[in-house]
Protein backbone atom coordinates (compact mmCIF):
# COMPACT_ATOMS: atom_id res chain seq x y z
CA UNK A 1 0.00 0.00 0.00
CA UNK A 2 1.25 3.30 -0.86
CA UNK A 3 1.55 6.55 1.12
CA UNK A 4 -0.66 8.44 -1.26
CA UNK A 5 -3.15 5.47 -0.82
CA UNK A 6 -3.09 5.26 3.10
CA UNK A 7 -3.46 9.28 2.97
CA UNK A 8 -6.64 8.89 1.14
CA UNK A 9 -7.96 6.32 3.27
CA UNK A 10 -7.22 9.18 6.35
CA UNK A 11 -9.08 12.23 4.38
CA UNK A 12 -11.83 9.96 3.85
CA UNK A 13 -12.34 8.46 6.99
CA UNK A 14 -11.35 11.95 8.79
CA UNK A 15 -14.13 13.46 6.33
CA UNK A 16 -16.84 10.58 7.60
CA UNK A 17 -16.24 11.33 11.43
CA UNK A 18 -15.91 15.40 10.99
CA UNK A 19 -19.04 15.90 11.79
CA UNK A 20 -19.35 13.98 14.99
CA UNK A 21 -16.34 16.10 16.54
CA UNK A 22 -17.39 19.26 15.29
CA UNK A 23 -18.51 20.57 18.41
CA UNK A 24 -15.96 20.01 21.51
CA UNK A 25 -14.72 22.37 24.14
CA UNK A 26 -11.42 22.86 25.47
CA UNK A 27 -10.01 25.06 27.60
CA UNK A 28 -5.52 24.83 28.05
CA UNK A 29 -5.99 28.26 30.45
CA UNK A 30 -3.23 29.58 28.13
CA UNK A 31 -2.88 33.54 28.24
CA UNK A 32 -2.86 35.59 31.02
CA UNK A 33 -6.81 35.61 31.79
CA UNK A 34 -9.57 33.65 32.67
CA UNK A 35 -11.59 32.99 29.09
CA UNK A 36 -15.45 34.64 28.75
CA UNK A 37 -17.27 31.67 28.49
CA UNK A 38 -17.20 30.79 32.52
CA UNK A 39 -19.47 31.77 34.37
CA UNK A 40 -18.86 32.21 38.72
CA UNK A 41 -20.71 30.76 40.95
CA UNK A 42 -19.84 31.73 44.67
CA UNK A 43 -21.57 30.20 47.67
CA UNK A 44 -19.82 32.71 51.02
CA UNK A 45 -17.06 34.18 49.46
CA UNK A 46 -14.79 35.49 46.53
CA UNK A 47 -11.70 33.37 44.33
CA UNK A 48 -8.48 34.59 43.90
CA UNK A 49 -6.58 33.07 40.97
CA UNK A 50 -4.13 33.50 38.22
CA UNK A 51 -3.79 32.41 34.68
CA UNK A 52 -0.50 31.83 33.86
CA UNK A 53 2.51 29.14 32.51
CA UNK A 54 -0.92 27.20 30.77
CA UNK A 55 -2.43 26.71 34.18
CA UNK A 56 -5.59 28.08 36.52
CA UNK A 57 -4.21 28.43 39.62
CA UNK A 58 -6.27 28.87 42.72
CA UNK A 59 -4.47 31.13 45.41
CA UNK A 60 -7.57 31.99 47.91
CA UNK A 61 -10.90 31.66 49.02
CA UNK A 62 -12.24 34.00 51.34
CA UNK A 63 -15.46 34.17 52.95
CA UNK A 64 -17.89 34.58 55.61
CA UNK A 65 -18.47 30.48 55.90
CA UNK A 66 -16.37 28.40 57.36
CA UNK A 67 -15.52 26.53 54.37
CA UNK A 68 -16.47 28.34 50.98
CA UNK A 69 -17.15 27.34 47.58
CA UNK A 70 -16.72 28.99 44.58
CA UNK A 71 -17.28 27.50 40.93
CA UNK A 72 -16.57 28.24 37.39
CA UNK A 73 -19.35 26.88 34.83
CA UNK A 74 -18.83 26.78 31.00
CA UNK A 75 -21.61 25.76 28.46
CA UNK A 76 -21.82 23.61 25.64
CA UNK A 77 -23.00 21.87 22.76
CA UNK A 78 -25.61 19.53 24.24
CA UNK A 79 -23.88 16.38 24.55
CA UNK A 80 -26.26 13.39 24.57
CA UNK A 81 -23.38 10.75 24.99
CA UNK A 82 -19.74 12.79 25.97
CA UNK A 83 -16.42 12.43 26.86
CA UNK A 84 -14.75 14.91 29.53
CA UNK A 85 -12.14 14.94 30.72
CA UNK A 86 -9.74 17.33 33.31
CA UNK A 87 -6.02 17.45 34.81
CA UNK A 88 -6.48 18.81 38.11
CA UNK A 89 -3.84 19.15 41.06
CA UNK A 90 -3.44 20.11 44.87
CA UNK A 91 -1.15 20.86 47.49
CA UNK A 92 -1.05 19.94 51.63
CA UNK A 93 -3.87 21.90 53.38
CA UNK A 94 -6.79 20.91 55.73
CA UNK A 95 -9.48 22.01 54.00
CA UNK A 96 -9.28 21.83 50.33
CA UNK A 97 -11.31 20.80 47.73
CA UNK A 98 -11.79 20.70 43.97
CA UNK A 99 -14.66 19.01 41.93
CA UNK A 100 -15.37 18.20 37.72
CA UNK A 101 -19.29 18.34 37.31
CA UNK A 102 -21.03 17.31 33.87
CA UNK A 103 -24.20 19.23 33.63
CA UNK A 104 -27.70 18.41 32.19
CA UNK A 105 -29.68 21.42 33.25
CA UNK A 106 -28.74 25.20 32.78
CA UNK A 107 -25.88 25.98 35.44
CA UNK A 108 -27.60 25.68 39.14
CA UNK A 109 -24.60 23.82 40.79
CA UNK A 110 -25.48 23.89 44.23
CA UNK A 111 -28.14 21.10 43.11
CA UNK A 112 -26.17 17.59 42.96
CA UNK A 113 -29.32 16.13 40.91
CA UNK A 114 -28.90 18.59 38.14
CA UNK A 115 -25.59 17.24 37.08
CA UNK A 116 -25.27 13.77 35.44
CA UNK A 117 -21.37 13.32 36.89
CA UNK A 118 -19.42 14.37 39.70
CA UNK A 119 -15.95 14.04 40.38
CA UNK A 120 -14.28 15.20 43.32
CA UNK A 121 -11.32 15.16 45.35
CA UNK A 122 -12.24 15.96 49.47
CA UNK A 123 -8.89 16.80 51.42
CA UNK A 124 -10.67 16.69 54.94
CA UNK A 125 -11.36 13.12 54.29
CA UNK A 126 -8.74 12.30 51.91
CA UNK A 127 -10.68 10.91 48.90
CA UNK A 128 -10.98 10.89 45.20
CA UNK A 129 -15.19 10.38 45.16
CA UNK A 130 -17.60 9.53 41.63
CA UNK A 131 -21.21 9.53 41.22
CA UNK A 132 -23.54 9.81 38.60
CA UNK A 133 -26.51 11.79 38.72
CA UNK A 134 -28.55 10.35 41.90
CA UNK A 135 -26.69 6.85 42.21
CA UNK A 136 -24.40 5.66 44.54
CA UNK A 137 -20.71 7.00 45.05
CA UNK A 138 -17.68 5.25 44.78
CA UNK A 139 -14.92 6.19 46.92
CA UNK A 140 -11.30 5.29 46.45
CA UNK A 141 -7.56 6.44 48.46
CA UNK A 142 -6.53 10.08 47.59
CA UNK A 143 -3.30 9.86 46.16
CA UNK A 144 -0.58 12.47 47.01
CA UNK A 145 -0.68 15.85 45.80
CA UNK A 146 0.36 16.94 42.46
CA UNK A 147 -1.65 16.76 39.45
CA UNK A 148 -4.30 13.86 38.20
CA UNK A 149 -6.23 13.32 35.21
CA UNK A 150 -10.10 13.16 36.19
CA UNK A 151 -11.85 11.65 32.95
CA UNK A 152 -15.83 10.65 32.44
CA UNK A 153 -17.95 9.28 30.01
CA UNK A 154 -21.24 8.24 28.82
CA UNK A 155 -22.11 6.10 25.92
CA UNK A 156 -25.43 5.05 24.87
CA UNK A 157 -26.74 5.22 29.00
CA UNK A 158 -23.62 3.73 29.78
CA UNK A 159 -21.68 6.06 32.04
CA UNK A 160 -17.89 5.30 33.67
CA UNK A 161 -15.60 7.41 35.65
CA UNK A 162 -11.77 6.81 35.75
CA UNK A 163 -8.80 8.03 38.05
CA UNK A 164 -5.60 8.22 36.64
CA UNK A 165 -6.42 5.72 33.74
CA UNK A 166 -7.96 2.93 36.52
CA UNK A 167 -11.78 2.76 36.54
CA UNK A 168 -13.64 4.18 39.75
CA UNK A 169 -16.82 3.81 39.23
CA UNK A 170 -18.99 2.28 35.93
CA UNK A 171 -22.86 2.20 35.91
CA UNK A 172 -26.12 2.23 33.54
CA UNK A 173 -27.74 5.71 33.74
CA UNK A 174 -31.36 6.10 35.46
CA UNK A 175 -31.80 9.44 33.68
CA UNK A 176 -31.79 10.43 30.06
CA UNK A 177 -30.13 14.31 30.33
CA UNK A 178 -27.90 15.80 27.47
CA UNK A 179 -24.59 17.44 28.86
CA UNK A 180 -24.91 21.26 28.64
CA UNK A 181 -22.06 22.51 30.89
CA UNK A 182 -18.98 22.14 32.41
CA UNK A 183 -18.08 22.73 35.82
CA UNK A 184 -15.19 23.28 38.34
CA UNK A 185 -15.80 23.71 41.47
CA UNK A 186 -13.25 24.81 44.31
CA UNK A 187 -13.65 24.70 48.26
CA UNK A 188 -11.50 26.04 50.82
CA UNK A 189 -11.29 27.14 54.77
CA UNK A 190 -9.07 30.52 55.59
CA UNK A 191 -10.05 28.90 58.94
CA UNK A 192 -8.40 25.61 58.35
CA UNK A 193 -6.16 26.70 55.93
CA UNK A 194 -5.71 26.68 52.53
CA UNK A 195 -3.11 25.44 49.64
CA UNK A 196 -3.60 26.62 46.18
CA UNK A 197 -5.70 24.29 43.43
CA UNK A 198 -5.08 23.73 40.33
CA UNK A 199 -6.43 22.80 36.29
CA UNK A 200 -4.11 21.96 33.64
CA UNK A 201 -7.22 21.91 30.82
CA UNK A 202 -10.27 20.75 30.59
CA UNK A 203 -12.01 18.64 27.93
CA UNK A 204 -15.26 17.91 26.29
CA UNK A 205 -16.25 15.96 22.85
CA UNK A 206 -18.75 13.92 22.10
CA UNK A 207 -18.89 10.00 22.64
CA UNK A 208 -18.79 8.07 19.33
CA UNK A 209 -21.74 6.15 19.46
CA UNK A 210 -21.38 2.92 18.13
CA UNK A 211 -22.60 3.20 14.05
CA UNK A 212 -20.12 5.49 13.91
CA UNK A 213 -17.12 3.07 15.48
CA UNK A 214 -19.25 0.84 12.70
CA UNK A 215 -19.17 3.22 9.87
CA UNK A 216 -14.99 3.71 10.63
CA UNK A 217 -14.53 0.16 10.61
CA UNK A 218 -16.23 -0.49 7.46
CA UNK A 219 -14.99 2.34 5.47
CA UNK A 220 -11.40 0.91 6.51
CA UNK A 221 -12.39 -2.33 5.64
CA UNK A 222 -13.44 -1.44 2.22
CA UNK A 223 -10.89 1.08 1.52
CA UNK A 224 -8.24 -1.51 2.59
CA UNK A 225 -10.09 -4.52 0.22
CA UNK A 226 -10.35 -1.56 -2.67
CA UNK A 227 -6.75 -1.35 -2.33
CA UNK A 228 -6.04 -4.71 -2.35
CA UNK A 229 -7.61 -5.65 -5.59
CA UNK A 230 -5.98 -2.61 -7.25
CA UNK A 231 -2.48 -3.91 -6.32
CA UNK A 232 -3.23 -7.35 -7.27
CA UNK A 233 -4.46 -5.86 -10.43
CA UNK A 234 -1.47 -3.66 -10.61
CA UNK A 235 -2.88 -0.51 -10.52
CA UNK A 236 -1.62 1.35 -7.53
CA UNK A 237 1.98 2.97 -8.10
Amino acid sequence: MTKSLKLKQIVILGLALAPLFAFAFRDDFDGNALGGWWSFFSEGGGMQYEVGGGLLTVTHLGGALEVNSVAITAEIPGLGDYDVQTRLGWDEAEVSAIELMVGGHPPNWTTRSAYMASYRYPHEDRHIIASFALNRDARIPAPPNGMHIFHVFRKDMHSEAYFDGSLVLAEDDQVALTANTVTLRFQGSEVHGFAPLYVDYIQAVPEAPGWVVTLGLTLGFLLTGAAQRKLTRGEIT
